[in-house]
């Protein structure tokens, strides 16, 4: 969290503090996902969560009250800055996706037909959507849609 002499700072010496901040490790929000590496656009990542996630900001997305009772401790707001703009956690169907094949902006195929072809839809669509969502996606039953193929 962004404290009040932070927000007084000009916007130079605030991104310096963050600066200084991430290469020191010194805020635990920096290694708090142990999938993700200490990286220039981890570093960005850092950098952008700490301007937005202010209650300043957060309160022209969101019902004031909640803001409050978030830095309160009250409530939790998961997934902030990101939920403010897109989803969390999705299902797909794997089913949908071995009949209609892939239309994504990088890649178009017909339906697979051979096992290596379904993999690769999946793994291209979760590359996709990954762009889109902050939270996990899933598919069921990928054992099942993939026996034909084997």
């Amino acid at each position: 969290m962004v404290s009040s002499e932070m927000l007084a700072k000009t916007r130079v010496e605030t991104v310096e503090e963050l600066e200084k901040s991430y290469l020191k490790r010194a805020d635990w929000e920096i290694v708090e996902n142990a999938n993700t590496n200490f990286s220039y656009s981890n570093f960005r990542n850092y950098l952008f969560e700490k301007l937005v996630e202010t209650p300043s900001v957060l309160s022209s997305y969101l019902p004031p009250d909640a803001v409050e009772a978030h830095y309160r401790g009250n409530i939790h707001i998961h997934k902030l800055p990101d939920s403010l703009w897109i989803p969390y956690c999705i299902g797909w169907s794997y089913r949908r996706i071995l009949e209609k094949g892939l239309k994504t902006p990088s890649v178009v195929s017909r339906p697979a037909r051979h096992f290596d072809t379904a993999v690769s839809h999946l793994a291209n669509f979760f590359f996709m959507a990954a762009q889109e969502f902050t939270g996990a996606q899933a598919t069921s039953a990928f054992d099942l849609y993939t026996a034909p193929f084997v």
